[in-house]
């Protein structure tokens, strides 16, 4: 197995383009924006003929699904955190977490909306293990490794 993989991209980092963050392109330009780049950005890296890892954002799900279910190859994971451990996440990076400045009450009701368009990934694994053993138990998941 290589020691490291090449097809792995961030959606955030698609969608940000030249404005640098999230936090930056939400201000120039909405969320709404926002969101439609991330559509867009999210079919462009499906339909990549290469094999790839794509880390999306915990909001790509709730308008994303019906991009996803265009492709069969596709396998979503959801990385399953508790909303406390995502919460300590989120505030640790404010700056570049814009939701995260709504508070916590907004973004627990934001976090449990969201539950269901997570249910409906392939599969879960814990997210709150290291990374290693993370990436390791999607890989066996796979079948993969």
């Amino acid at each position: 197995m290589p020691a490291s993989f090449e097809g792995f991209f961030d959606l955030d980092e698609l969608v940000q383009g030249k404005d640098g963050s999230v936090a930056t392109f939400v201000a120039r330009h909405g969320w709404e924006a926002f969101r439609l780049e991330e559509e867009k950005q999210l079919e462009k890296a499906l339909r990549s003929p290469q094999p790839l890892v794509l880390a999306l954002g915990g909001g790509t799900l709730e308008r994303g699904w019906p991009i996803i279910h265009k492709f069969d190859s596709v396998q979503v994971c959801h990385l399953q955190v508790p909303f406390e451990a995502c919460w300590q996440r989120l505030a640790y990076d404010e700056e570049d977490r814009p939701l995260a400045r709504d508070g916590r009450a907004v973004m627990a009701a934001l976090y449990e909306k969201r539950q269901k368009a997570y249910l409906a990934a392939n599969f879960s694994v814990d997210g709150t293990r290291p990374p290693g053993e993370v990436a390791l138990a999607i890989l066996q998941r796979l079948r993969v490794a």
